[in-house]
């Protein structure tokens, strides 16, 4: 399992958990599945907005941040290594990345190559569309019951209206930028399939 992020203080941020699928059967949100290898299982997350109100962060600090996020690990019963984050806890004078890493809370750099967003939105459309044939071929995107913010801000997430393969960055994005992060990943890493209980 692996962990994914997208940072904030006045805006939210966002950590989702994922593993990769195998051929092995697993168990998600109670069902017995098996998923075309390569389809990536968000399993949980942890959106730092405030209560009500999920456009504003929390203003916590990186020690913080990474405090909660090995505090709900402690309740997942495989290891979990460094995911791609947003590459601004490790740019300009930024010593999040490193006051996160205090914490045992490390990353990898996320993928900002040029059009890497519209690559990554894309990437996301065609994992849901693998999951709604009726013979799963291509590799999907799975997303439990547990990532309830994830469903909420996802569903309703408008387009920019002036670049219609990108989304309004205005908008409460923020945990859709960690899952862009993810697809944009390379899965094979983060083999750790069956997962239990999700």
């Amino acid at each position: 399992m692996r962990r994914a992020y997208d940072y904030g203080y006045s805006a939210p941020f966002s950590v989702l958990w994922y593993a990769v699928a195998d051929d092995t059967p697993c168990t998600i949100d109670g069902k017995q599945k098996t998923f075309t290898p390569g389809t990536i299982v968000i399993v949980d997350e942890l959106y730092g907005s405030k209560p009500n109100k999920p456009a504003e962060g929390l203003r916590w600090s990186p020690g913080d941040i990474a405090r909660a996020i090995k505090e709900q690990e402690r309740h997942f019963d495989r290891p979990v290594r460094p995911g791609p984050a947003d590459n601004s806890i490790y740019d300009g004078d930024s010593k999040i990345a490193e006051e996160m890493a205090v914490h045992g809370v490390e990353w990898c750099r996320s993928n900002k190559a040029p059009g890497s967003r519209k690559i990554g939105w894309q990437q996301i459309r065609q994992k849901f569309n693998a999951m709604l044939t009726e013979t799963q071929e291509e590799p999907g995107l799975v997303i439990t019951n547990k990532c309830q913010m994830l469903w909420r801000n996802l569903t309703g997430l408008p387009r920019d209206t002036n670049n219609l393969d990108d989304v309004d960055t205005k908008s409460i994005d923020h945990d859709a930028d960690t899952l862009r992060y993810i697809v944009l990943d390379k899965p094979k890493t983060a083999k750790m399939i069956p997962l239990q209980g999700y």
